[in-house]
Order: C-alpha cells, then sequence, then structure tokens
C-alpha cells in the first residue's frame, strides 16, 4: 500500500510538475502579468469577491453593465468556495491570481493520481492505471 501511495504521489507531482513548468515558460514570454482568457477572468473574478467578501452578489453589475447579471441563475459555481479558503491558506505576499496560478493546476491534477485508480481498479491491473495516470500527466 505504501508503494501504492508513493507511486500515485509521484504521478500527482510529475503532472504539478509539467503544468507549472509550462506556466513557467508562458512567464518567459509574456511576463509575469499573465492577462486571464474571458472565461478565466469571469472565474477570477468570482472567486476574489468570495475572498474579499465571503460571498457572491446576487447580480454582478461589473459583468453586464448596467443591468448586471443574476449570478445564480447564469453561472454554476461551487467550488469558488473552496478555491477561495484554499488562497487563503498561501503566502499572503502572494497576490490571489498567483495563489490561484498555483491553485487551478493543483486542482486539475488531482485526476491523474484518480484516473490511475480508476483504470487500476477497473481493469484489476495496477499497472495499467500508472501508465494511464502517467499518459495523462504528461498530455
Amino acid at each position: 500500500m505504501l508503494l501504492l501511495a508513493m507511486g500515485l504521489l509521484m504521478l500527482y507531482g510529475a503532472g504539478l510538475g509539467i503544468r507549472r513548468a509550462a506556466m513557467e515558460s508562458q512567464y518567459q514570454l509574456l511576463g509575469r502579468d499573465i492577462p486571464f482568457t474571458l472565461e478565466s477572468a469571469i472565474e477570477y473574478r468570482r472567486v476574489k469577491m468570495i475572498f474579499d467578501t465571503g460571498r457572491m452578489p446576487e447580480v454582478d453589475t461589473w459583468i453586464q453593465h448596467p443591468e448586471g447579471v443574476t449570478v445564480r441563475e447564469t453561472y454554476e459555481f461551487g467550488s469558488e468556495y473552496l478555491r477561495a479558503a484554499l488562497a487563503k491558506c498561501l503566502p499572503p505576499a502572494m497576490s490571489v491570481s498567483a495563489r490561484l496560478r498555483w491553485i487551478e493546476p493543483a486542482w486539475f491534477s488531482l485526476g491523474i493520481p484518480f484516473l490511475a485508480i480508476w483504470i487500476g481498479v477497473w481493469r484489476r491491473n495496477w499497472a495499467a492505471g500508472f501508465v494511464a495516470g502517467a499518459f495523462y500527466a504528461v498530455t
């Protein structure tokens, strides 16, 4: 079991490392203040509002001005509260966007060991699970 846990942790670390290396190459190419895409900017805004105030507004007038958007009718959300809580756990010297740029690949990379476990249990073959996890980690 210890070997299995270490292997899953290594797969997770490999996936996170690859995603962070890709981000570092983007930093070198575009600078440290990479703009968010529209969808990511809206997601960032929701997490930042929860980070700052602890809640989401009923109507967000900054998304569609002047009438605004009724947030709970327009968007599906839930993980924003978890990401805002995780962002508060990271060093205060980091900007909120830098914190989220660590949280997002870490969150996404959780799928790597879970995929390995799923394939390992489904196929009753842990080697197949690790191959699937490793493939997912590098793609």
